[in-house]
């Protein structure tokens, strides 16, 4: 459409306050006698809108500050404050209401199993991320969600390197002098991400937190709170980008609107330095380190996206998905060496203190121990370990049963690999396939399927990967239920070293 015509048909559309707001600060209002000059007037200041975005930019109006997403809780004096949404929007008006009334609601009692959306994977994972704990909440949630038109977030997934943040988000390099710290951060469906770490420009190393708002969404991370005090400016930076400057007392805030009003970016710096060392630093205060900050920044290349998390998310992962996926952990579960590995869980956990037993038979002192092994094997037909030997997290027992210890940067806890006529008793999760929100099978580049499981019983369960030979079951306990790390961690894995 010619950008022209496009402007002129939505002239109407602009709203009333923004016109008049615009209109006081121009000095074009004032009292008419003649009410036939109305609409005269009222396209004299729609004309001077549009000049101001084009020209002087909206900011310069001060209608893209932080005033203009500060909602009010009536009667009070706190706030919300809203990331992604201005006075006026939908998204501004239903993220006050959700805040508000779960504000109000604060001391219900929740279910924090969300017991009454099970069969429901997405709304579930919906309803947990929003803290949506109570079916009125959850009825609250959507009603709002509809309402205003906003999309909801089921979940995010893990950014653990500034490498791995660029691939889910599609920014571009952003920082034009100096470096990027990355520490940790999480990136939603439509490209809205949080990041932290810190910046190590020439004078200082400054903490930051890096976020990227998708307007039209419910961002699920707020609340009611009272604003501490600040002052706001606009500031254009090197690249000639209008960004707006809010100090608190405690930090400093750089805030970016995309050119086509779809993204907010803000940047927040924390621990700042003190004034002896600005001038050091040859800066005369904040507000001047706020500026060196922001001429250093392509705010532009933090708006580039991509679908990356989209594509990840969009897979149904809920137990009443995937049936096939179910039946296999189903039939783990009735398996003669889980079975047994469960009745002897049983009969441990009510005669001693912990959860499993590593021992082997035959130990001093634990015959009791013995004849449990010995009911077991009998009744099940299968083997137990009489000698086991350990090196560098590596167990191997003689009846075949291997398990590894992980490492935290591999997010596996441990691996363990089970003949299908072994007794194991060093297992500590086995809630039943029924108690677990999500089971879904992942293939592998090389073809292997692999049952991912998560989202069970609290304390009682775990995150595993479950892969079958003719011969073994292999069990990998996670300590993440990123569904992202999850599949990733299954594709990184030699599963043909189990054959």
């Amino acid at each position: 459409m010619n950008g022209n015509v496009y402007l002129f048909e939505t002239v109407g559309e602009i709203a009333d306050r923004y016109v008049l707001e615009a209109g006081e600060r121009l000095r074009l209002t004032g009292k008419r006698k003649r009410g036939g000059r109305k609409k005269l007037l009222r396209t004299l200041l729609i004309a001077a809108v549009i000049a101001s975005f084009l020209g002087v930019t909206a900011y310069a109006l001060g209608l893209l500050g932080l005033r203009e997403r500060i909602f009010p809780v009536e009667g009070t004096e706190k706030v919300v404050v809203v990331p992604n949404g201005l006075k006026g929007t939908k998204t501004y008006e239903g993220t006050g209401e959700w805040w508000i009334w779960q504000d109000e609601h604060r001391n219900d009692p929740g279910d924090y199993s969300l017991s009454f959306l099970q069969g429901n994977d997405q709304k579930r994972k919906t309803c947990q991320l929003y803290w949506a704990l109570t079916p009125e909440a959850a009825d609250k949630l959507f009603e709002i969600a509809e309402t205003y038109d906003l999309k909801l977030y089921s979940e995010s997934v893990t950014a653990d390197s500034m490498e791995r943040l660029t691939a889910l988000t599609g920014i571009q390099p952003f920082l034009t002098e100096g470096e990027v710290a990355f520490t940790g951060g999480y990136v939603f469906p439509d490209g809205s991400f949080k990041a932290e770490g810190f910046l190590n420009l020439n004078e200082f190393s400054l903490d930051y937190v890096l976020s990227r708002f998708s307007t039209g969404a419910l961002y699920p991370y707020g609340g009611v709170t009272r604003l501490q005090d600040y002052s706001e400016r606009d500031y254009e930076n090197a690249k000639g980008q209008t960004v707006n400057i809010v100090s608190f007392p405690n930090r400093t805030e750089l805030w970016y609107l995309s050119t086509d009003g779809e993204t907010f970016v803000a940047l927040q710096l924390r621990n700042l330095p003190g004034q002896a060392s600005l001038e050091r630093a040859g800066l005369e205060d904040r507000d001047a380190l706020a500026e060196l900050v922001a001429d250093r920044i392509d705010f532009a290349a933090l708006c580039e996206k991509n679908d990356a998390v989209q594509q990840i998310v969009s897979t149904p992962r809920g137990a009443e998905d995937n049936r096939e996926a179910a039946q296999r952990l189903e039939d783990l579960y009735n398996s003669p060496m889980f079975s047994a590995a469960r009745e002897f869980q049983d009969f441990f956990t009510a005669t001693f203190y912990g959860s499993s037993f590593t021992g082997v038979y035959g130990q001093e002192g634990y015959e009791d121990i013995d004849a449990e092994l010995s009911r077991l094997a009998e009744q099940y037909g299968l083997r137990y370990a009489t000698s086991k030997t350990t090196q560098d997290g590596h167990t191997v027992y003689d009846n075949g049963v291997e398990v590894w210890n992980g490492e935290a940067e591999s997010k596996i806890l441990k691996t363990y690999c089970i003949p299908k006529d072994a007794l194991y008793t060093g297992m500590i999760h086995y809630a039943a396939p029924s108690e677990y929100q999500r089971i879904w099978i992942y293939q592998t580049e090389e073809g292997q399927q692999i049952v991912c499981f998560t989202d069970g019983p609290e304390k009682i369960s775990g995150v595993y990967l479950f892969y079958e030979t003719e011969k073994s079951y292999v069990l990998v306990s996670l300590g993440w239920n990123d569904v992202a790390v999850i599949e990733e961690t299954a594709e990184r894995i030699d599963w043909t070293r189990f054959s």
